[in-house]
C-alpha cells in the first residue's frame, strides 16, 4: 500500500504573527493572566490594611491616589512597544473612613504584594467606651 500523505507548509507573515502574540499577551493581562488579582481588607486598632497580590504585576505599573475621600488604586500596563494603549487589568475605589489620618497613609511594595497602611488618627484609637449622661430639661 502506497503512502499518499501530502505536507502543506503554511507561511505566516513575522507581523501578523507578532501582532496575535501581542493580542493573547494583552488580553491575558486583562483577564488578570495565570493568577487573579488578589485583595484583602484587614482592620486592626491602629488603622486599615490593604493587601493586593498579583504576581505578574510590577510595582511600576501600580497607582495609588487620594480623592476626596476615596482611596483608588490600579495598575496600568502598556498595550505594546508600538502604541500608546494602556491596559487597566485592576481598578478599585475604597471610601476612606473618617477615623484615617490621611496624611500618613502609606504603601509598600514586597515579595510581590501590595500594602498600602492607613493609620487611624490617635483619638480614634482610643476603645474606651465614653458613656453619655442624658440631662432632663
Amino acid at each position: 500500500m502506497e503512502d499518499n500523505m501530502q505536507t502543506n507548509e503554511v507561511t505566516i507573515e513575522k507581523g501578523l504573527l507578532k501582532s496575535i502574540a501581542q493580542d493573547v499577551r494583552a488580553l491575558n493581562t486583562v483577564a488578570g493572566g495565570i493568577v487573579a488579582t488578589q485583595m484583602k481588607i484587614i482592620q486592626s486598632e491602629d488603622g486599615y490594611t490593604v493587601k493586593i497580590k498579583a504576581p505578574t504585576v510590577p510595582i511600576e505599573a501600580y497607582n495609588i491616589e487620594i480623592n476626596r475621600d476615596q482611596l483608588m488604586i490600579y495598575t496600568t500596563l502598556e498595550e505594546d512597544e508600538s502604541s500608546e494603549g494602556v491596559i487597566t487589568p485592576f481598578f478599585q475605589v475604597l471610601p476612606i473612613s473618617s477615623g484615617v489620618n490621611v496624611e500618613a497613609i502609606e504603601a509598600v511594595f514586597e515579595n510581590g504584594e501590595l500594602q498600602i497602611l492607613a493609620p487611624f488618627y490617635e483619638e480614634h484609637k482610643s476603645s474606651e467606651i465614653k458613656r453619655i449622661n442624658i440631662r432632663q430639661i
